[in-house]
């Protein structure tokens, strides 16, 4: 039995000797052209080439940095900025919202509740003298009275002062006198203490705030503190005619219920700094390109080195030329790639390869020409002494910057017949 050998299955049948009719063989088949030959006629060597050319022409090349120069140190060769740079001024930004923040007068909140809670606590503080009076005679105990009226107000009434307010049987017309000459003391503003200012109101005032949309700026004089306020407490009371004895327990009951109205408001002057830091826009300066930043013999600054340290981060964080060469040609790679696939679909293979060939060179040349009027624009701006030939956009109409276009228009036109 034999068995089947796989060396005698053929998977693709090779192609057969053909002999012409009249039975001579054909004629032998052309030599292979060498390999160099072979290289250079290949269109993807072309794609490299050109591909080289204009990848290498259009790459960013990134500018040498500065030279580290310590303060004080003479610079040997002028330092300029190699590029445009438009750079945040910080500290000049930063000195603006301090001043903005500064400006701002600092906020304090009046306390209409202050006098209320006063006059509640004289009403209560006279109605439990007056209920002390209603018990019999024999069971009244002063030195008891004392301890409540401090126990529950807060205030010490020495034994002289309550002896002249059971004489007066805790008179209603004298808690009426005494809730409205501290009504009217208070209503201006009392503060603890005018040692607290701290924040330059003794000279510009400061913001006060009575209620939501009620404000307005007050200077330091318009308010009193705890110890002001008393001695204008005892001078309305010596406009009153009273008896002596009432005037001063008036007195001494208005140190224990007059209080402050008026405290510092932090949190609303913090917000209001941070609006006024907010409105402030950020302050820029340029660079132009060109700038001397150091002259050649002068003396290195802080201020000079700064701008040089500034210029050359900015040319660390631009890309490099390697990134930016890969970028440009793998771009025209794609595009030399679709364009040959193009022309070999609608074309013979030599055709394609002409038209191929025409495409690549005209575009290389009109780069290089390209350049070259740039770098010729450049110089006759700089060097002519005429205004109007200053600006490089003079010369856009001068040079030949549609050169390709040009070119492949004088290629590509059908003369007529």
């Amino acid at each position: 039995m034999d068995f089947i050998s796989f060396r005698n299955i053929k998977l693709f049948k090779g192609p057969a000797v053909r002999q012409k009719k009249n039975g001579h063989p054909p004629p032998p088949q052309k030599e292979r052209p060498p390999l160099w030959k072979q290289v250079v006629e290949n269109p993807f060597f072309h794609l490299i080439i050109f591909v080289f050319i204009l990848a290498y022409f259009l790459s960013y090349v990134p500018s040498k940095m500065l030279p580290r120069l310590e303060v004080g140190e003479i610079a040997s060769a002028d330092v300029v900025s190699p590029l445009d740079l438009t750079i945040e001024d910080t500290e000049t930004t930063a000195n603006r919202k301090a001043e903005a923040e500064e400006a701002v007068l600092p906020v304090y909140s009046f306390d209409e509740n202050a006098f209320l809670n006063s006059e509640e606590r004289i009403r209560q503080f006279f109605a439990l003298g007056q209920e002390w009076l209603k018990k019999p005679a024999a069971s009244r105990n002063t030195a008891e009275l004392q301890k409540e009226m401090a126990e529950k107000f807060g205030v010490d009434v020495p034994a002289r002062e309550l002896e002249s307010l059971v004489r007066a049987n805790f008179s209603t017309d004298l808690a009426e006198t005494l809730i409205s000459l501290i009504g009217k003391i208070s209503s201006p503003g009392i503060i603890i203490s005018k040692n607290l200012f701290i924040r330059r109101e003794l000279e510009r005032g400061f913001i006060l705030m009575r209620g939501p949309g009620n404000e307005k700026t007050v200077k330091v004089d318009e308010i009193l503190e705890i110890k002001e306020s008393r001695e204008k407490f005892a001078a309305e009371v010596e406009k009153i005619e009273l008896p002596a004895r009432q005037k001063s327990l008036l007195r001494s009951l208005a140190d224990a219920f007059i209080t402050p109205n008026i405290t510092y408001n932090k949190v609303e002057t913090e917000v209001r700094k941070e609006r006024a830091r907010a409105r402030v826009e950020t302050v820029f300066y340029k660079i132009k390109k060109g700038k001397v930043i150091i002259r050649k013999g002068d003396e290195a600054t802080a201020e000079t080195l700064k701008l040089v340290a500034i210029v050359n981060q900015n040319l660390k964080e631009k890309r490099g030329w390697l990134r930016n060469f890969a970028g440009t040609g793998l771009l025209f790679a794609l595009i030399f790639v679709t364009l040959w696939y193009y022309l070999k679909s609608l074309l013979r293979f030599r055709a394609a390869q002409k038209i191929y060939l025409m495409m690549g060179v005209t575009l290389v040349l009109s780069l290089l020409c390209y350049k070259l009027s740039n770098f010729l624009a450049t110089i006759f701006s700089e060097e002519t002494s005429f205004s109007f030939l200053t600006d490089i956009e003079a010369y856009k109409y001068a040079f030949a910057y549609q050169f390709g276009v040009i070119l492949f228009a004088f290629l590509t036109t059908i003369p007529s017949a």
